[in-house]
């Protein structure tokens, strides 16, 4: 879960306001977080599903200026 959140933690310290305000940049935000995270999985997992990450789920933004 660390590992997780330290992930998610450099994607968004490498991102604007700008980035999460506006929905097409947020989609980008979201799938850079997907494609960095799937990068700790093994090459050739012993699951079935090649894409395990789906989507990333937000509940909220927080800005302060």
């Amino acid at each position: 879960m660390f590992l997780l959140k330290e992930i998610v933690h450099s994607e968004l310290l490498n991102s604007t306001a700008e980035d999460v305000k506006q929905s097409k940049n947020r989609k980008d935000l979201k799938q850079r977080i997907i494609t960095s995270i799937s990068k700790i999985f093994p090459d050739n997992p012993e699951w079935e599903e090649t894409e395990p990450i789906k989507k990333v789920l937000s509940e909220e933004f927080v800005f302060s200026e």
